[in-house]
């Protein structure tokens, strides 16, 4: 079952899935407003070289955007960046729950070795 906490109320707007796999198994389902993705994600600066990790695709519009259940290449880099974000910087606590949610998702993907994908609808 999809949790929608963070999409209800914007139904008919951009919504990313989030699934977390565990064993191939399906553990975990989080659909989120798009609006409260891109303020997150966006607060990712680029390195040196550019964007890297999951910042890359999401500026290119590629990837995760293409396809459906499309899977995190590097979690841990995504994770990394994830925990670099100063959530001070984000305009809303709803924004800073989304963030801590997404977070924990990945840090269970790390710890238990599994598989991250994301779907935007």
């Amino acid at each position: 079952m999809v949790n929608e906490k963070y999409y209800e109320g914007y139904e008919g707007d951009e919504e990313i899935l989030f699934r977390l796999y565990v064993n191939k198994e399906e553990v975990e389902s989080v659909g989120i407003w798009g609006g409260y993705f891109s303020s997150i994600i966006k607060l990712i600066p680029p390195q040196d070289e550019g964007w890297v990790g999951f910042s890359y695709y999401y500026h290119l519009n590629s990837g995760w955007y293409d396809e459906e259940n499309w899977y995190v290449p590097d979690i841990d880099l995504f994770y990394e960046q994830l925990q670099q974000i100063d959530e001070n910087a984000l305009a809303y606590n709803v924004d800073k729950e989304v963030l801590n949610l997404i977070r924990s998702m990945f840090s269970k993907a790390k710890d238990f070795h599994g598989d991250i994908t994301i779907s935007s609808y």
